[in-house]
């Protein structure tokens, strides 16, 4: 303390105790005051963080402990005060540029004054703040997060993940009574209402300081019952834009990237895409998106089951042609098979005779009992080649008439397609798989119970 400011007209001259001079603390304070007022009487600009807000709902003030940090360690800290007019002023200002709250944590850029007085010392009076500062730290945040995620090798991993589709079981994690899942639930119901779509919400905080904790405390509680699930949905409606900086968090980043299952983001419109959204299997952009998107996935799979019956019937129906065309052909050439032989015989049967007859008369009647004979064998084995064929034929329509699908399904014989396929072993099928079973009067949809 320099003496000049201790000599002051306006200051007792100090006193003297066990010979060492002593000050009373209201004179180190006016001194003090006197330094700050010669050196701070102006505004000026400063950069630092919101250790705690300190806002005093019945007042409207705000007491706001500033600190600032280099590599975690804090290095300077002072207590800062905005009036009640001022902060609603800077709370609107910051949060319509930034789309985020005051909040704890915050670095930003304010416009303060010192203020010092006897009794509470020295306070920064705060009076405006530029929100740019708070944007463009955010964006550099956000880039960090990025690299880190890739450095990672955890950026694309949920991309990487196989899709189920159609994805019938669904975590949903959103806020029960947001627009958004309520919109998302109307359009799966109305739309879906032919499928079989079940969701499950885990209700969470999707907006402002506690959605980070929140969020990734639900995706730890799907986890722990994954294979109840097919899909996860993270779904927020309402709110604008304001309170989506939690979405360019590294942990909730970090959580949507590693986790076992697809998840799918309908956080909304956002002027940059989010980390969160840019990590995700699938970014729905809005929850009704996120919905119409799932019910189509269900209308394609079905559109695909019934392509492959129609082209399933269309070649059977070909096959059953072609092999009754076969058969026909067989049929109508028998009787000319028959007549051309019958005819070769009656000329050699006719050869025989004449030779016989030419050959020499006392044979005549030996050769004439064994042309009789000859002719009776002759005949006899036309008719039995002519029976056997007969048989032949009508073998072969029975059993053609056997292997006809469509008889076959007359009798109660049915098919079972899943994915597309034919089932032909229980091990194509798992629990909860959805089959089609196909009849002569239709098709029948089932879920495997039990295989």
């Amino acid at each position: 303390m320099e003496n000049s400011d201790l000599n002051k007209a306006d200051f007792h001259q100090p006193q003297f105790f066990d010979n060492k001079k002593t000050w009373r603390l209201s004179q180190v304070t006016q001194s003090l005051s006197r330094v700050i007022q010669k050196n701070y009487s102006s505004r000026f600009w400063i950069i630092g963080s919101i250790a705690r807000l300190g806002f005093v709902k019945s007042t409207g003030h705000c007491y706001p402990e500033l600190i600032e940090k280099h590599e975690d360690r804090i290095v300077a800290s002072m207590r800062g005060f905005i009036a009640a007019s001022n902060f609603k002023m800077i709370a609107e200002k910051f949060k319509s540029e930034t789309g985020e709250e005051l909040k704890d944590g915050i670095e930003w850029l304010f416009l303060g004054e010192i203020s010092f007085t006897p009794t509470r010392g020295i306070t920064l009076v705060i009076v405006d703040c530029e929100p740019s500062y708070t944007i463009g730290r955010l964006a550099v945040e956000r880039l960090k997060t990025i690299e880190r995620l890739k450095s990672e090798g955890l950026f694309d991993r949920n991309k990487l993940l196989p899709f189920p589709k159609p994805p019938s079981r669904i975590a949903v994690i959103s806020v029960e009574s947001s627009n958004g899942y309520l919109d998302f639930l109307n359009i799966i119901n109305r739309e879906g209402k032919d499928f079989r779509i079940s969701t499950k919400l885990f209700p969470a905080v999707m907006t402002g300081e506690k959605n980070v904790e929140s969020i990734i405390f639900r995706l730890g509680h799907i986890k722990e019952i994954a294979e109840r699930f097919d899909l996860v949905i993270i779904l927020r409606g309402g709110g604008g834009e304001a309170g989506l900086a939690g979405y360019d968090s590294y942990d909730l980043s970090a959580a949507i990237a590693s986790f076992p299952l697809p998840i799918i983001t309908g956080i909304g419109h956002a002027p940059n895409q989010l980390v969160a959204t840019m990590v995700s299997h699938l970014d729905g952009i809005t929850p009704s998106d996120v919905a119409f998107k799932i019910v189509n996935w269900f209308k394609i799979a079905l559109q695909k089951v019934i392509d492959s019956a129609y082209r399933l019937s269309q070649l059977s129906s070909f096959k059953l042609q072609r092999e009754e065309s076969r058969i026909n052909r067989i049929i109508d050439s028998l009787p000319g098979m028959i007549h051309r032989r019958l005819s070769v015989e009656e000329m050699r049967l006719s050869s025989l005779k004449h030779h016989v007859t030419s050959s020499c008369l006392l044979r005549l009647e030996r050769e004439t009992s064994r042309l009789d004979l000859s002719s009776l064998k002759l005949m006899d084995s036309s008719m039995r080649k002519l029976v056997e064929e007969q048989r032949r034929i009508e073998t072969l329509s029975r059993e053609i008439d056997l292997i006809n699908p469509y008889r076959m399904m007359e009798k109660g014989w049915s098919y079972m397609i899943s994915n597309g396929e034919i089932i032909k072993s229980p091990d194509q099928v798992n629990d909860g798989d959805r089959v089609i079973t196909q009849t002569s009067a239709g098709t029948i949809s089932s879920i495997v119970v039990k295989r």
